[in-house]
């Protein structure tokens, strides 16, 4: 068992760290929160907030700590596949060994460990430009791939909502992001995520290559690397609709605001489908001794306390996710980073037409398959 030393102070009170990515406001908003924790329960837990700027950094220096260990933290703030990545050192806590709360977006399918709680959950959301839909007659935004591209090439016909203001109009540009192209395919009848993989090579993948293929030869898409450099030209009007995660609300409006003197409207959905596919950062707990585990976790349980969570989710502008929602959680795989890197780069691939749908699905299929067998934690 992983058991690096801990602190206690010679009061009895047990010390913990906790480690996160974030800076200004947010950094304010969680430190503020910790000193409320510390001050109501003055005399047995002192929590100490460290910042680490931005998760990619926070991830180095949890690998840098794994291989030294000194001075690991008790509680950190990261995403599911990163804590997975740390648990194949065993310097992680199963936290079913203190609730029987399901979390699927925090735990590692192959395990069935519980390795984080959900701090905040994310979607692939579909942004219209409202103003834009009813000045085209249309009351609804589209629900399926088909009714998306007849829109998409009608509003590109138009001119686009800026008049060609601001440069050549698309119905939209698509992202290469994974949770985007996993978001399209969450109504596929196949099961999407499974203990072991994530099943790409699907008559629905099929289908939904080939369409954005169609619209791309008709004019009214546009590949682009990342959802965020889709943000300005929705902005500009030059793209009826914005697809990306719901975490970019918020500057997407600001974008829009800084452009027009009158903002248009715009409204917010999850990309259709029987699921919507959720993701987002979880409170996962390093590994010491029992007594200090059991302080990290009563940290980990005030936190997601509604009275709490909900201040939490305000600064950070983060809607919950609508009760009513039939969400399919993003799990902790290990493996993940590596695999939405090659999803992207097969998404590439296709959309430039260097390979077949038929042979890229394949391909990409039998390196998922490869990946999460790689990064797969050794069990007894």
């Amino acid at each position: 068992m992983f058991t690096p030393a801990t602190a206690q102070q010679a009061d009895d009170t047990v010390s913990l760290s906790f480690w996160h990515p974030y800076t200004d406001e947010r950094q304010v908003a969680l430190e503020a929160l910790v000193a409320e924790f510390n001050a109501a329960h003055q005399g047995e837990i002192s929590v100490q907030a460290v910042s680490f700027t931005n998760s990619g950094l926070l991830y180095d220096q949890m690998l840098l700590q794994l291989q030294n260990p000194l001075s690991l933290p008790n509680v950190i703030l990261a995403w599911p596949y990163e804590v997975a990545v740390f648990d194949l050192a065993d310097a992680m806590v199963d936290l079913a060994a203190y609730t029987d709360a399901p979390y699927p977006q925090g735990t590692n399918l192959l395990t069935s460990q519980l390795l984080g709680i959900p701090d905040r959950a994310y979607y692939p959301a579909f942004i219209v430009n409202i103003d834009a839909l009813h000045s085209m007659e249309v009351d609804n935004p589209p629900t399926t791939l088909d009714e998306l591209q007849m829109l998409a090439c009608q509003f590109r016909q138009a001119g686009g909502w800026s008049g060609g203001k601001f440069g050549v109009a698309w119905g939209y540009q698509f992202p290469l992001d994974a949770e985007v192209w996993l978001g399209l395919l969450s109504s596929q009848p196949e099961r999407l995520f499974t203990d072991t993989t994530l099943q790409l090579n699907t008559p629905t993948a099929y289908q939904t290559i080939q369409s954005l293929l169609d619209a791309q030869a008709a004019g009214c898409m546009t590949p682009v690397t990342l959802s965020t450099d889709a943000i300005v030209p929705f902005a500009e009007g030059r793209a009826l609709f914005y697809l990306g995660s719901s975490s970019s609300v918020d500057l997407v409006r600001q974008t829009i605001a800084a452009t027009f003197a009158t903002p248009f409207e715009i409204g917010v959905y999850p990309l259709w489908g029987d699921a919507v596919v959720t993701y987002g950062p979880v409170l996962s707990m390093v590994n010491h001794d029992d007594n200090t585990n059991a302080a990290a976790w009563t940290f980990i349980d005030w936190w997601q306390q509604p009275a709490q969570h909900q201040r939490w989710l305000t600064t950070t502008n983060t809607p919950p996710i609508p009760a009513n929602w039939n969400t399919l959680p993003l799990p902790a795989w290990a493996g993940y980073d590596v695999a939405r890197l090659q999803i992207r780069f097969t998404l590439q691939q296709l959309l430039a037409g260097t390979l077949s749908i038929e042979d890229g699905l394949a391909d990409l299929q039998a390196n998922m398959d490869q990946i999460f067998n790689d990064f797969a934690k050794e069990t007894d």
